[in-house]
């Protein structure tokens, strides 16, 4: 096998090998978020979440009451994780906004960036109310 046909067989099946891998694949939001029919998350209004800034995690989505009436707009959804590198959010009452304790961005109620690094807002989930049952969807 002469030079040019083995880099060329090389180059061929490391490509193969690359375009199967994991590490090299790019993902979209809508892989990373996928849209479902139904909702992601519900939640019993009867026994979770019954106080002001009490927050609920669940598949990647934080759920926070902001006030007492049981209507949509009492309550937040967003992503859990930061937008800046991925460090897990928490909510603090006291200044009402989602903070990230990697390297301090923080963000509004409803997933807007107040303070960066961070530069890109949260993704904020749509809520809805059926009998007492609050449902999150995309």
């Amino acid at each position: 096998m002469n030079r040019k046909t083995f880099l060329q067989e090389s180059i061929g099946a490391l490509t193969a090998v690359c375009l199967s891998c994991a590490a090299c694949t790019r993902y979209n939001e809508e892989e990373l978020y996928p849209v479902r029919n139904g909702p992601l998350l519900t939640i019993n209004l009867n026994n979770q979440l019954l106080n002001n800034g009490d927050t609920l995690i669940s598949n990647n989505i934080i759920v926070v009451r902001l006030a007492t009436t049981n209507q949509p707009a009492s309550f937040t959804a967003v992503q859990r994780d930061c937008t800046h590198a991925g460090g897990l959010l928490y909510w603090d009452q006291a200044t009402t906004r989602f903070i990230c304790p990697v390297h301090g961005s923080e963000f509004s109620a409803t997933g807007v960036v107040l303070t960066g690094p961070a530069f890109n807002n949260l993704k904020r989930y749509t809520i809805t109310l059926q009998n007492n049952q609050l449902l999150i969807t995309s």
